[in-house]
């Protein structure tokens, strides 16, 4: 698993159709899912939920992932989103923390929601 390299600014808020405050954390390349994971304070506990945010999750694949793969020269076959109210090592179990989770196939240069 390897870290991808993405021009994306972690420091810098992302537009989403919510109006969520949203940042940029990381990105993994997890055998050949590509993972972007996303910061978003103001999920779970008493927060947003997850049906309030998967046009979020699907817009950061469409407008924000698939710019960077493109930019990087990548192809996927598969983008998995995750938003986390706080940031948690890949990997790391976190019962505290709310994350939200998505899978999209990317076809045509679209993204296209898969049943996790």
């Amino acid at each position: 698993m390897a870290l991808g390299a993405a021009n994306a600014s972690a420091e810098e808020p992302v537009e989403v159709p919510s109006g969520l405050d949203v940042v940029f954390h990381d990105w993994l390349d997890d055998q050949g899912a590509h993972r972007f994971r996303f910061i978003a304070p103001e999920i779970g506990q008493g927060g947003k939920q997850f049906d309030d945010v998967v046009d979020d999750m699907a817009h950061l694949c469409d407008q924000f992932v698939l710019p960077q793969l493109e930019i990087q020269e990548l192809q996927a076959s598969q983008v998995v989103i995750s938003l986390m109210a706080e940031p948690v090592d890949f990997g790391e179990m976190a019962p505290d923390v709310t994350q939200f989770f998505e899978s999209y196939s990317v076809e045509n240069g679209l993204c296209i929601w898969e049943l996790f």
